[in-house]
């Protein structure tokens, strides 16, 4: 269904980082679905070449494939350089890494490797990015936090944090630009129906949401309002973790929720 107001207020191209499937591969698909060509990067070159040749099949879009480790210090730099070419309307950071277990007992490299691929390449990127969004009349930047950056999580203590820091980050941008064309949204998903999941969860989880229902939710509130939370069980639970709980209790709440996922 393609959308030539959304073409061209966000478009010709759109940039997802971490696009090649799950919810990445959601956000892909539904730029694609409106007439957007889509720049898809991730780490893993096959799932990516993929998931490329089935949207300009099924979409008739154009699009650029970058395999590239976000986990690399000069990742940012790279993209950026991969991307000059590209006349980019939007930018989805969907990419992210999450060391599950006790902080003491995880491995320094992974704890690094998350904060690079969650809090520096997307911080770098945008800073590298953001003068050519803010030419045009209108861009978009869309970032992907979580619930988990409500509070902190026992054994999700690093993921947590970096995605709270997506959340400040882009509120802050918002705040900003709200004079620009460019409209900045955080999104903060709970539990997404993936394989993954399924295969690690005991059990369903309360406000389990699949990656379609979350973009489709997601796009709906861009340019409407910095941050969002898809679903109406998420929203709830945000509310009572941001808002409500106490932060003991709010802590405690969130580590058995998790409970039921196994590392």
């Amino acid at each position: 269904m393609t959308d030539e107001r959304f073409i061209q207020k966000y478009g010709p191209w759109v940039l997802v980082a971490g696009g090649s499937d799950g919810l990445g591969g959601a956000w892909s698909e539904a730029f694609a679905k409106r007439g957007l060509n889509v720049a898809l990067v991730a780490r893993r070159r096959e799932p990516l070449e993929s998931k490329a040749k089935e949207l300009e099949a099924r979409y008739k879009v154009d699009t650029l494939t970058i395999s590239l480790d976000l986990s690399s210090a000069s990742a940012a730099d790279e993209l950026s350089e991969g991307l000059s070419g590209v006349e980019l309307g939007s930018v989805v950071y969907n990419a992210a890494l999450s060391p599950g277990g006790i902080f003491d007992k995880t491995p320094k490299d992974a704890l690094l490797g998350a904060l690079i691929t969650n809090v520096v390449t997307p911080t770098s990127l945008l800073r590298n990015l953001l003068p050519r969004l803010l030419e045009r009349d209108h861009s978009a930047v869309v970032l992907v936090s979580s619930l988990a950056g409500y509070a902190g999580s026992s054994s999700l203590a690093t993921y947590g944090a970096t995605k709270a820091y997506l959340r400040m980050l882009g509120e802050a941008l918002w705040e900003e630009n709200r004079a620009t064309g460019l409209d900045v949204l955080v999104t903060s998903p709970g539990a997404v129906t993936t394989p993954g999941l399924i295969a690690r969860s005991a059990k369903k989880i309360p406000g389990q949401l699949s990656p379609d229902a979350i973009v489709e939710l997601s796009l709906s509130h861009l340019g409407k309002s910095p941050t969002f939370v898809p679903g109406i069980v998420n929203q709830l639970a945000a509310t009572l973790l941001g808002r409500v709980l106490p932060r003991s209790s709010a802590t405690s709440l969130m580590r058995k929720s998790s409970s039921g996922i196994a590392n």
